[in-house]
């Protein structure tokens, strides 16, 4: 099978890619908008923006291939667009921090469109303007492989910033959201054929599809959580809890017990695991080791409970305490209702 064929048809009509020059210039004028910030954006060697007094630099960069990370068949170019903005939004939001600038770096093949880049351009722009981030440039290739890389800026106040190495002894591990919903959309767009029953499938699990294609930054649980002094230890989950614990863990050179039945479960993920067979199974390990939530997990004082429910009751978000922080470089255990420590062949996402 040719690449052509392996990708959805495009029919907007577009002529294929255009020359270089003239795809920039029509991208920077559809979506280049100003910040008091952005001194020179795109049409010069390098962009030039100025950083807030008083505060340090953040500096993340996130990369989506397709086949490894998504593919055509499922996935909008704005949901592409909005996605690939999103994850770096979330690793700010890990840090406290808020987001600035970006730079956008696309391999494109030739096989695609000039409508199609406007698209996901269009997903990177609404992205940008929920969560307060500006273009200042990027970079556009040829190539094989579709990919779409994003290097975001960010701020903070240096005595904010939220490191992985916080976690004391005796502190409460917290998640936001429902944990697993990403890896359940996941499983239901790879298990789904389009037509038939698997449109019904789509529409019984729409929330997590959605929470698949376009997830939402904690953003504003971030920056409340670092701004209050609560969250002493952070990290978004990217390739599932357990792992993403196990990192965190790593790097405060402490210990964490996850409670199994503390993990908050969407409706969706609860309903696939009432369906029998290994569904119970399969949904537990979701939100386990399920990657792609991109919610944030942290650790903080047991007296700051009070302060996290404000927080969650104001953002309209849940936010669940799931275990503890233990004694000095324990691992991360997952505790089963029976209190008896559960074994897992993996524990989230690796990429290599």
């Amino acid at each position: 099978m040719t690449r052509e064929k392996s990708r959805p048809p495009r029919e907007t009509g577009e002529e294929r890619l255009t020359g270089e020059d003239l795809l920039i210039a029509r991208i920077a004028e559809k979506f280049g908008h100003g910040h008091p910030g952005l001194i020179k954006g795109i049409g010069d060697d390098t962009s030039v923006t100025a950083q807030t007094p008083g505060t340090v630099l953040l500096a993340t960069t996130d990369t989506l291939v397709e086949s490894t990370h998504f593919t055509l068949d499922t996935t909008t170019p704005a949901q592409l667009g909005a996605k690939a903005l999103g994850v770096s939004i979330s690793d700010i939001a890990a840090m406290g921090g808020r987001p600035t600038f970006f730079l956008i770096s696309l391999v494109l093949p030739k096989t695609l469109d000039t409508g199609f880049v406007e698209e996901l351009y269009a997903g990177l722009s609404a992205t940008a303007l929920v969560f307060g981030a500006t273009m200042a440039g990027g970079n556009m290739s040829a190539g094989k492989d579709l990919t779409v890389t994003v290097t975001l800026l960010g701020e903070a106040k240096p005595e904010k910033v939220v490191y992985r190495s916080g976690a004391e002894e005796g502190q409460g591990l917290y998640v936001t959201g429902t944990p697993g919903d990403s890896a359940l959309g996941l499983r239901i767009l790879s298990e789904t054929k389009k037509g038939g029953t698997g449109e019904s499938r789509l529409k019984e699990f729409k929330q997590a599809v959605k929470r698949h294609l376009t997830p939402t930054p904690r953003l504003e649980a971030g920056t409340r959580l670092a701004e209050r002094g609560i969250a002493a230890s952070m990290i978004d989950v990217s390739d599932g809890i357990v792992l993403d614990a196990r990192r965190l863990a790593k790097e405060s050179g402490v210990g964490i017990d996850i409670e199994i039945s503390l993990l908050p479960l969407s409706p969706e993920i609860k309903r696939y695991m009432e369906t029998g067979g290994s569904g119970k199974e399969a949904g537990l390990l979701m939100a386990l080791a399920g990657g792609e939530d991109y919610e944030l997990l942290f650790s903080a004082d047991l007296k700051d409970e009070t302060l996290i429910e404000k927080i969650s009751e104001k953002l309209k978000l849940g936010i669940t305490k799931i275990g503890s922080v233990t004694s000095k470089n324990s691992g991360v255990r997952v505790i089963g209702a029976d209190g008896v420590e559960m074994a897992l062949e993996r524990g989230g996402y690796e990429h290599f």
